[in-house]
């Protein structure tokens, strides 16, 4: 979750918005790790679920509670809180940039699919 709030420094945001939003999504069933940052004109706040927890319900309750949260924040925030949703398991887990001085692209991306192919077959999912 993101918060933008134009001229404020790192302090205000930490304690007129980054403080009150976390204690609002604090108690939420299912969280298992919140963690932010406050730096100049932003807050991040990233909330963690447990494997077994259901992401649509999980995001509906961060923001009902952001919702509530949001009148005891300054009235001259930049936007409401912005909730975006990420699920881990469909993120990448490694990316690789191949290149050759000897091979031309179509064979540099050949051995790319190959190899691939190779790894996912050695250890599947």
């Amino acid at each position: 979750m993101r918060t933008s709030y134009a001229g404020a420094n790192a302090q205000v945001i930490e304690s007129q918005i980054t403080e009150p939003l976390e204690k609002a999504i604090n108690g939420i069933a299912g969280v298992r790790n919140i963690s932010s940052s406050s730096s100049q004109g932003m807050s991040n706040i990233t909330v963690e679920f447990n494997l077994d927890a259901d992401l649509e319900a999980a995001a509906n309750d961060v923001r009902d509670k952001v919702s509530g949260a949001t009148r005891s924040l300054p009235t001259d925030i930049d936007a409401p809180p912005a909730i975006t949703k990420a699920d881990a398991n469909s993120d990448a887990i490694i990316s690789l940039t191949l290149q050759s001085d000897t091979k031309n692209p179509m064979e540099v991306s050949d051995y790319a699919r190959t190899s691939s192919l190779r790894i996912c077959r050695r250890f599947p999912a």
